[in-house]
């Protein structure tokens, strides 16, 4: 049997530390959310250009929550 690379052995320790399971679909929610909202500016505008604020800690918040109902509905 071949040896791992060292690719190999950096993929395992991304895995190791949740990096699939945490981090990607954070970004992935947290990304999709973030436009969405810019996009619509449905939590309104400042001078004209959409609340980004306002955005960010709702689209963090979301991610967050959708991120621990991922693990606990996966028993992670």
């Amino acid at each position: 049997m071949a040896e791992p690379t060292s690719i190999r052995g950096i993929l395992d320790t991304l895995n190791a530390i949740g990096l699939y399971d945490v981090v990607l679909p954070f970004l992935i929610v947290f990304t999709l959310m973030f436009a969405l909202l810019q996009k619509t500016r449905i939590l309104g505008t400042v001078d004209g250009e959409p609340n980004k604020r306002l955005n960010f800690m709702l689209a963090f918040l979301l991610a967050l929550l959708c991120v621990a109902l991922l693990a606990n509905i996966l028993g992670r």
